[in-house]
């Protein structure tokens, strides 16, 4: 995956950087836990978290999988405030 912010690449990843393979993280993360049909398990970032602002447009290229773009529009306020 790349990520673009405002256009400019940011940051890029491959899955063999979440253990070398997301099947060996979700081994260590399940410890032999079998999943159910419809259950999700996250085995880690491929790339590095990335900040943006208000504004701001990020596009992660999955190349020939597609791409997600999202924009900032506010920000949310912390629990409590």
């Amino acid at each position: 995956v790349t990520l673009f912010r405002n256009g400019v690449e940011s940051a890029a990843g491959t899955a063999a950087a979440v253990l070398g393979d997301p099947r060996r993280a979700y081994d260590w993360l399940a410890g032999g836990v079998d999943l159910k049909p419809g259950q999700f398990v996250a085995t880690g970032a491929i790339t590095r978290a990335a900040r943006f602002a208000v504004g701001d447009e990020i596009v992660a290229d999955f190349g020939a999988r597609g791409r997600v773009r999202i924009v900032r529009t506010e920000v949310m306020p912390a629990d409590g405030e």
